[in-house]
């Protein structure tokens, strides 16, 4: 006997990943969220404490899924 395994074949209701809370896939895990703070300050000091974050625009966000707050840089044009 071959092989007999089940093909759901109804389509699958596709989920938005907000990308606002979520960064990259993280292997088999899926998405990765991304690193939160408490408040505005905690975030301004773990970007002044990282030369990189400093120097490539890095801005703290609140974030509306989670209410807390996310560093990242921010596109203007949206």
């Amino acid at each position: 006997m071959g092989n007999k395994l089940y093909h759901d074949k109804r389509p699958r209701e596709h989920r938005l990943i907000p990308r606002e809370h979520y960064c990259h896939r993280d292997g088999e895990r899926g998405w990765k969220p991304k690193q939160a703070f408490e408040n505005e300050a905690s975030a301004d000091n773990y970007i002044e404490s990282r030369r990189y974050f400093r120097d490539n625009g890095y801005r703290p966000y609140q974030c509306t899924w989670c209410g807390k707050w996310h560093i990242g840089r921010i596109n203007e044009n949206k």
